[in-house]
């Protein structure tokens, strides 16, 4: 996993900062790598917004996937939160993250000109031949814009 190197103080606000504009604007971010830590941030923004009032969140999403569990824990949470949540699709989404993506209603869900989404191709036996348990990759371009 590539370590990310803070930007220089000049350049970017602090971390606090960012987050409580985030905070303030009813947005969540999940990017990278779906982990148990990811899932584990991810949802005490989501009860902490949802406890804060029932005005809309945003959840913007950009993953190469992950962790099955720590996906299926952000997907359950979503649904069962009673505030509304709109999903946006960037950059890349795949695997877990399209199924976190689809967690929200079909009316809810949003995404960039160049979102790319990877969804597994479901085997059909156990000992199917390998190429049905490639991936495909499918390019939504008529994604629906807000």
């Amino acid at each position: 996993m590539e370590e990310l190197t803070p930007l220089e103080p000049s350049v970017a606000p602090p971390y606090n900062l960012i987050a409580e504009r985030l905070f303030r604007a009813r947005i969540v971010i999940i990017s990278g790598e779906i982990t148990q830590r990811v899932a584990a941030g991810v949802t005490a923004q989501l009860l902490a917004l949802a406890g804060e009032s029932s005005e809309e969140i945003t959840v913007f999403i950009n993953s190469q996937g992950g962790h099955v569990e720590a996906g299926d824990t952000i997907h359950d949470l979503v649904r069962f939160l009673s505030p509304r949540v709109r999903m946006v699709g960037t950059g890349w989404v795949a695997s877990i993250a399209a199924l976190i993506y689809v967690a929200v209603p079909r009316e809810d869900r949003y995404c960039l000109p160049n979102t790319r989404f990877l969804l597994h191709q479901r085997r059909a036996a156990p000992a199917a031949p390998r190429a049905t348990s490639r991936s495909r990759r499918a390019r939504f371009s008529r994604c629906a814009t807000g």
